[in-house]
């Protein structure tokens, strides 16, 4: 059993919160606040804000947008407990930017998340095609 969110789910049996990445049109324009520094001001970061307060998950999983909501969530709270795992984020960083809690990973040939250098690469997987390397499958 979990709870739904719109976007995000929680499973109390392992107490881990997944936040999806973009799938529609209002997404779209959540991506376009990334970079304008305005994420928490959108309807997708208040609703995972609002689960990530109520649960207070031991793991958090997340891709690309829901990897940058997750990255801000845990810079908010200063949250060095919660196993943060995120993939294919659309951000810049350096490497050593987050505590040891936070796992960023990234594929090779993504082009959403090229400028994270923060982001350990799959040597196993690599695409020429930057929509299936995103979606990282």
């Amino acid at each position: 059993m979990y709870h739904k969110g719109v976007d995000q789910l929680y499973y109390p049996d392992s107490n881990t919160m997944v936040i999806s990445g973009s799938h529609n049109i209002n997404d779209a324009i959540t991506d376009l606040t990334i970079p304008l520094n305005m994420l928490q001001q959108t309807k997708r970061y208040e609703e995972a804000d609002n689960m990530y307060q109520k649960y207070k998950p031991s793991t958090i999983i997340a891709h690309s947008l829901g990897g940058a909501i997750a990255l801000d969530i845990q810079q908010r709270y200063n949250d060095k407990k919660t196993d943060f795992q995120v993939y294919n984020v659309p951000t810049i960083r350096q490497k050593n930017f987050f505590p040891s809690n936070v796992h960023d990973y990234s594929r090779h040939g993504d082009i959403i998340s090229v400028f994270d250098s923060a982001a350990v690469r799959d040597p196993k997987k690599y695409d020429v095609n930057p929509f299936i390397a995103h979606s990282y499958k």
